[in-house]
């Protein structure tokens, strides 16, 4: 379920934030993609609880959530199931590292009479599972170890960039988050094999030379031009770039896939 949310935040993000973007139109508040539909309308409530409760706190999970059941401050369900839930319990945890006399004495040496030495090993083995599908791949310091937080921190800026209405100044803000991703990863390295991390850049370099390519599609697509003019023949380039772009990029991912599948099965 952990992975899965993981996987999947991206699209959650996005989905939630186009559910929520309005604009004013003659003095009224409506919905971006479907001007008959006032805002907040009554459906909007339920994806601005889901914003609050979920998509701003999950990161927090990855992160501060790692961190605690690394140090063995947390137990394994109780992070698996933030994953669900994570508002109430990134709260609690971020009370506790506040505010740490919320948990008395007492309570702590309950807890622990009340584990038998098997439980405490089974207990300690499930951690370790469990930190090992988030930091298996990364290298065992620093923020490396949080990656998979930072990662899904990134789809939240990314994401939030959906209300801006102006496209070429929504398109430039990607371009530049996306620049500062790639200087961020090249600094930190945070893959334990190089070729992963040789990986991750180019994959961020496309993405900058896709972003790169949309920012020019919107500036100029705002102006008229002859058949035969420069800016005519900047946009049919864009338009075929972009594709073959895409193909490389699924090429690269399916032979990436069929190495590691063979890697695997040769070891």
């Amino acid at each position: 379920m952990a992975i899965h949310t993981h996987t999947c935040y991206s699209a959650i993000t996005t989905t939630v934030f186009m559910a929520l973007h309005c604009v004013d139109i003659s003095n009224q508040s409506v919905w971006f993609y479907d001007a008959n539909i006032n805002c907040i309308s009554g459906w909007q409530y339920f994806y601005i609880f889901y914003v609050i409760f979920y998509v701003v706190p999950l990161p927090f999970v990855f992160i501060l959530g790692i961190h605690l059941l690394e140090k063995a401050s947390i137990l394994h369900q109780e992070f698996l199931l933030a994953c669900i839930l994570p508002f109430p319990l990134v709260v609690k945890w971020i009370l506790k590292q506040i505010f740490p006399s919320i948990i008395t004495h007492q309570e702590a040496v309950k807890d622990i009479n009340s584990v038998t030495f098997s439980e405490s090993s089974d207990i300690e083995n499930s951690s370790k599972i469990v930190l090992g599908c988030f930091e298996g791949p990364f290298k065992p310091k620093g923020l490396t170890l949080y990656w998979e937080g930072i990662i899904e921190a990134r789809k939240l800026i990314l994401s939030l960039t959906i209300f801006i209405n102006n496209i070429q100044l929504q398109l430039l803000l990607c371009l530049m988050i996306c620049v500062l991703i790639l200087i961020h990863h090249m600094k930190c390295c945070p893959f334990k094999e190089n070729s992963s991390n040789w990986c991750e850049t180019f994959s961020l370099c496309l993405l900058i030379l896709f972003s790169l390519i949309n920012f020019e599609k919107a500036f100029l697509s705002e102006y008229e031009f002859e058949e035969d003019s420069k800016g005519a023949k900047a946009m049919f380039f864009m338009l075929i770039a972009e594709p073959l772009l895409l193909i490389i990029l699924a090429m690269y991912i399916a032979a990436t896939k069929i190495c590691t599948t063979m890697f695997i099965k040769f070891n």
